[in-house]
């Protein structure tokens, strides 16, 4: 993870982890947005949930027509597939950053706290597979609940990660910054 982490703080690697999330934002968005719109009966969200149980996962599923699940599908493997990866490198750079600065020169980053924005982009993976085969899958068969459960479970753990993983994106690159000017300041003044 050390290295990984080593690699991922760069300048460089985040900024391009910024442009990246940037352009999916403006040219991928809309067309996820609208294909997962057109597709998606009222009632019949999944990703914008922030819970549901098994049992309401499998009454969403009945609500689409066979072409909405068709849409669906095709929007979780395309769109909503780039998505997690897009915003999830960016939240991974953003932490390694900001832990490699608020570690400073004397330490070691704790780049194991990388887990948190990983499983965020992970675990939205999990909830678009999970949906995916629960708009698969026959209502009578044995997979449907199984599938239910995991998008269940897939949803609420993605927004447990996910909301840490934007945060820290955000908070500890500041602090990061804040802590080194501060040193630099304090050096200064000592020397």
């Amino acid at each position: 993870m050390n290295r990984l982490g080593t690699v991922l703080s760069r300048k460089a690697v985040v900024g391009l982890a910024a442009v990246l999330l940037v352009a999916f934002g403006a040219f991928g968005f809309p067309p996820m947005v609208a294909l997962l719109d057109a597709s998606t009966p009222e009632g019949g969200e999944f990703d914008t949930e922030l819970f549901y149980t098994p049992a309401q996962a499998v009454k969403k599923a009945a609500l689409f027509s066979p072409a909405g699940r068709a849409g669906s599908i095709q929007a979780h493997w395309t769109w909503d597939l780039a998505f997690p990866m897009a915003y999830g490198f960016f939240c991974v750079a953003a932490w390694a950053y900001g832990l490699r600065l608020l570690a400073g020169t004397l330490r070691q980053p704790r780049y194991l706290f990388l887990l948190v924005p990983l499983g965020g982009s992970l675990f939205d993976v999990l909830e678009n597979t999970a949906v995916s085969v629960l708009l698969a899958a026959d209502p009578a068969g044995p997979v449907l609940q199984a599938a239910a459960i995991a998008a269940s479970a897939g949803t609420a753990l993605k927004w447990l990660f996910v909301v840490p993983a934007f945060s820290g994106a955000i908070v500890l690159p500041v602090a990061g910054l804040t802590a080194a000017f501060v040193l630099r300041r304090s050096a200064r003044r000592q020397g």
